[in-house]
């Protein structure tokens, strides 16, 4: 795409209606296109969401550095959705950061376009203020209950309250900028209410990260062994060769008794040997 030449762009909505078929300049901001939809279309710049090849389009970044290398001739097909009001409590974290930032434009703050998208004729009076903090703080803290009164704390809403009430006194223009002032005061406190709260999830998420790993490898390690001991189970049996040695057969010599004593006296006295072998010799003489 060339940056020095303008760029044809067809705008449709999601169901393929053409909204408008413009000329745009490539150097200008995504704010530049939404704020012409506005005045032809008429929804507010904030609730507007403009899509290319289902990605969403920033608003402070160039249509040349988001639509990529268009060939020269061709066209750009945006879709257009519409969205609630970003204050009405359809926002995240990330949105209520952008509408926050100091960053001016033709057409005012971030904010100013969301207050502006939020009512057709808003009254810029306390009720406003705490009507759209309440919405902020259900979407982004549902669970605080502190969080509402904590934020209102934070925004001047006597003053806000005196400039409204002296609106006779006071130009439209002057009860506006005490509006967007309380309103970001407002929204600052919930916005600081809500950084714990985001740096404790991450927390959270950190240490649930090893221990989800864990769980994958031990779920791993249990299918790997849950699958060998169904292989192992559908092999079929194998017969065990065995290889037995040939005995050898040791003879044991037979035990030889001891020769028998010729005298069964042994151990006896002296005289008992005497007077038994007397005896015994003449038991043993020949029968005559």
């Amino acid at each position: 795409m060339r940056l020095d030449e303008p760029v044809q762009v067809a705008v449709t909505t999601v169901g393929g209606v053409l909204v408008a078929e413009l000329v745009v300049d490539p150097r200008k901001p995504v704010l530049s296109l939404k704020t012409q939809l506005a005045g032809i279309e008429g929804t507010p710049v904030s609730n507007q969401v403009l899509l290319l090849k289902d990605t969403v389009l920033k608003d402070a970044v160039r249509l040349a550095e988001q639509a990529g290398a268009a060939e020269e001739g061709q066209s750009i097909h945006l879709v257009l959705v519409h969205r609630p009001p970003l204050l009405s409590g359809k926002l995240e974290a990330e949105d209520l950061g952008e509408l926050l930032q100091e960053v001016a434009t033709g057409k005012g703050t971030a904010l100013e376009r969301a207050i502006d998208a939020y009512a057709e004729n808003p009254s810029y009076s306390t009720r406003e203020v705490e009507s759209i903090v309440a919405a902020v703080v259900a979407a982004l803290l549902p669970h605080d209950e502190e969080a509402v009164s904590a934020a209102l704390r934070e925004a001047d809403l006597e003053a806000l309250s005196a400039q409204v009430d002296g609106s006779a006194a006071s130009s439209r223009a002057t009860c506006r900028a005490a509006f967007v002032q309380a309103l970001r005061a407002a929204l600052l406190g919930v916005q600081r209410r809500l950084q714990p709260c985001e740096a404790e999830q991450e927390q959270q998420d950190q240490l649930q990260e090893p221990t989800a790993e864990i769980a994958r490898v031990e779920g791993t390690t249990e299918d790997s062994i849950n699958q060998a001991t169904h292989d192992q189970t559908l092999e079929p049996t194998r017969e065990v060769e065995t290889h037995s040695k040939p005995q050898v057969r040791r003879e044991v010599a037979p035990h030889s008794p001891e020769p028998e004593t010729r005298y069964p006296w042994k151990g006896a006295g002296s005289e008992l040997q005497e007077k038994l072998h007397q005896r015994w010799s003449k038991t043993e003489s020949p029968i005559r």
